[in-house]
């Protein structure tokens, strides 16, 4: 078997050329890859099966794990995609992949597929990768113990039999099947100096025509050497910076680095080039600051050029007028107790306390800034919402009272919208794997600071600093 060069990663490599093998009798069915996200699990595997190209492998992404049905069929189709490559002398074009609906109809297609290569001198695996399983909240619990079953259900008598790798970043999901003893290979985070040395592999910064042409203005000597060692000084500013913030991920950082590259560029001149603590100086806003912002870019520009001064370009969020409110929603239900709801955000209030309570306020003496939030149901979470939301009223209603205080509808635009949360991890489900999304014990809590929320309130002139207490700007 041959080892791939993967740095940082040998005690994994060992473990891998343990459990995975060509022959079914060396192998167990089912092997579990653990470790958080940007640890080198899916870079490994395809490193460790591209050096071993006579065992079979097939490598599913999570974006093709949305749905037990789409699973199925993708997998099928795969494994028909690859054995017609291995053997294109044998005939399957009778055999639809689309028949595999669930995982019981998924089964009855493997054994037909695979009882079509009995003619094969020795047994062999197929093994398939389920990469990062668990990052998929459409999938439920019992998606994944059915998915495990299969290696089991294969005919005996069948020449191919099939095996699972699952990676998975969340140690939750372990803990669901910690009574099937299946073994696992676990992925530690990177170090700093590991993260260093892979962030400082990536190719197009230290040869870019940018630095070329700075360099060649400045005067300064312009050899490789020269750039390669700004290059690192780069690197290192970025992951003392941000190392934290990214939750040691090399491929965020990656990321971040492409981003404000350009803007680092354009900061060296004869001063700080060679001066390591000026250089970082003359920068601290790009390795201090996310750089993100609620406003549009184009005016972010406008300001700019108004100003004649240069600065760090940043990004729009596209949260449309609704998704906006129902954010702030959340962000009320996660940081106000329940129990005041129906002080704080009825607008007949005076219909129950007498006109002195019409308008006020029920403010909770906490401050968001040092609270953790809390769970809320959808069901409370929509009710804010119907109640802060603005709703225009045609004026051929009646004027009275009841038709002027004309509430939000719930309807498919509404759904559109927390679905968008959800999806931009705004909003988290509590518990999603395990209940899934239609439970009537799901609860979910909002994913943004008080800063963030006073920008998007402030982008929708709501004041939402009047519902809490000691809060000082």
């Amino acid at each position: 078997m041959v080892r791939p060069d993967v740095r940082y990663r040998e005690e994994q490599l060992d473990f891998l050329e343990a459990f995975v093998d060509a022959d079914p009798k060396l192998s167990p069915p089912i092997l579990f890859i653990e470790g958080p996200h940007g640890s080198g699990k899916t870079h490994t595997l395809k490193k460790f099966f591209a050096c071993n190209e006579e065992i079979m492998n097939i490598l599913l992404p999570a974006k093709d794990l949305i749905y037990s049905k789409s699973t199925c069929q993708r997998l099928a189709t795969c494994l028909r995609q690859l054995l017609l490559k291995q053997f294109p002398s044998v005939e399957t074009t009778d055999l639809d992949p689309f028949e595999a609906e669930d995982v019981y109809l998924l089964q009855k297609f493997i054994n037909k597929l695979f009882i079509r290569f009995n003619h094969l001198v020795e047994r062999v695996n197929l093994y398939v990768i389920l990469d990062g399983l668990d990052d998929n909240s459409q999938v439920n619990l019992e998606t994944p113990t059915q998915l495990m079953a299969l290696p089991g259900s294969i005919l005996p008598q069948a020449m191919i039999q099939l095996r699972l790798i699952i990676s998975f970043s969340k140690s939750s999901f372990l803990s669901n099947y910690s009574t099937f003893k299946v073994p696992t290979i676990f992925f530690p985070k990177y170090k700093p100096l590991e993260i260093e040395y892979i962030v400082s592999q990536t190719p197009g910064f230290s040869d870019d025509p940018l630095l070329l042409e700075k360099m060649d203005e400045i005067g300064c000597g312009n050899t490789e050497q020269f750039r390669s060692e700004i290059f690192e000084k780069y690197i290192h500013f970025l992951i003392e910076s941000l190392i934290v913030y990214t939750g040691y991920d090399p491929t965020a950082l990656i990321d971040i680095m492409r981003i404000k590259w350009r803007c680092f560029v354009r900061s060296l001149n004869q001063e700080n080039i060679k001066n390591t603590v000026q250089l970082y100086k003359s920068n601290l806003e790009l390795f201090n600051k996310p750089n993100e912002r609620l406003i549009p870019q184009t005016s972010r520009s406008d300001q700019n050029s108004l100003s004649g001064t240069g600065s760090v370009g940043y990004s729009s969020h596209s949260l449309c007028f609704m998704a906006k409110y129902l954010l702030i929603a959340a962000y009320l239900a996660s940081y106000l107790n329940h129990r005041y709801d129906s002080k704080v955000f009825s607008k007949k209030s005076h219909l129950r306390g007498g006109r002195s309570s019409y308008g006020r306020r029920s403010k909770p003496a906490n401050n968001p800034r040092y609270l953790q939030p809390s769970g809320f149901s959808l069901e409370r979470m929509l009710a804010i919402f119907q109640s802060i939301y603005p709703v225009r009223v045609s004026k051929e209603l009646s004027p009275d009272f009841f038709q002027r205080d004309v509430h939000m509808k719930a309807n498919v635009e509404v759904y559109e919208n927390v679905s968008e949360l959800i999806t931009s991890q705004l909003l988290t489900g509590l518990n999603m794997h395990k209940l899934g999304y239609l439970h009537e014990r799901l609860k979910f809590k909002v994913n943004v600071t008080w800063d963030y929320i006073l920008l998007v309130a402030g982008s929708v002139d709501f004041d939402i600093s009047e519902y809490f207490s000691d809060v000082v700007e």
